[in-house]
């Protein structure tokens, strides 16, 4: 997962007074809208409405593992404070799926004063309600594996502004995709014949879709190897076909690319 916008500026941090105790963040109008970090489905609504006090809150959950600076997680993050007006415009309800890079959210000022996005991160699926209240009154969001930080969820992309300003801090530990990758190049119009059984999964944790058979081929639109790059050889990737990701780990050492 990576941050998709061109600029990133935090008016509000983890340090803000309606943030302590969690990892939450503000996220300044001047981003503009929030586009999608990866493949994600809202799961949840809350508050939703015309009226001032109307938070119209939004948990997103992806659909598949995703490649963190924490390793492969599902990831769960919750945004608030989007206007009723645009809350429909997007159309907005259980179920949808916004793909990487789609607008997601846009700021507002429902249930607050300044425009802006409301976001945290948890990891894994949402659990119970999505949220609980901490002890200093202030709610945060609830996950499967525990909330995180922004920078433990997603990597920043290189060429991003952002804005040293408001409630930022310097110790942000954000992560880059480009300072980690190897020699593995994506990809297309591949053709894979593989010297061993290759179980094919929804998802790096998925359930086996069905299995390539030894010594059999078969053609995928282009192969995606997925970071960490592995040290004993086996890599995860994924193959895409017909629209679908097919995930699986590769004995780099038994499988010939053509």
């Amino acid at each position: 997962m990576e941050y998709s916008n061109d600029y990133l500026k935090i008016t509000g941090g983890i340090n803000a007074s309606s943030h302590l105790k969690s990892k939450a963040n503000d996220l300044a109008y001047t981003i503009g809208s929030l586009l999608a970090f990866a493949d994600v489905k809202v799961v949840k609504t809350y508050s939703v409405g015309s009226n001032s006090s109307n938070t119209n809150s939004v948990w997103f959950t992806t659909l598949t593992s995703e490649n963190t600076p924490k390793g492969f997680k599902q990831v769960t993050f919750r945004c608030a404070h989007m206007n009723y007006a645009d809350f429909k415009k997007l159309g907005i309800k259980i179920g949808k799926i916004f793909k990487r890079g789609e607008v997601c959210y846009m700021p507002g000022t429902g249930g607050t004063k300044y425009s802006h996005i409301h976001i945290e991160f948890g990891f894994g699926k949402i659990k119970g309600s999505g949220w609980y209240k901490l002890s200093n009154g202030n709610w945060t969001i609830s996950t499967t594996q525990g909330s995180c930080h922004i920078w433990e969820a997603i990597y920043m992309r290189k060429g991003v502004e952002i804005a040293k300003l408001g409630d930022y801090r310097d110790d942000y530990a954000w992560q880059y995709k480009k300072e980690l990758q190897s020699q593995l190049t994506d990809l297309t119009k591949v053709n894979v014949t593989y010297k061993k059984g290759l179980n094919l999964r929804k998802s790096i944790q998925g359930n086996v879709i069905r299995t390539l058979s030894c010594g059999n081929t078969e053609i995928f639109d282009s192969i995606h190897f997925l970071l960490p790059i592995a040290k004993d050889g086996f890599q995860w990737a994924y193959g895409v076909k017909n629209g679908i990701n097919h995930y699986f780990q590769l004995d780099l050492k038994c499988i010939n690319l053509i």
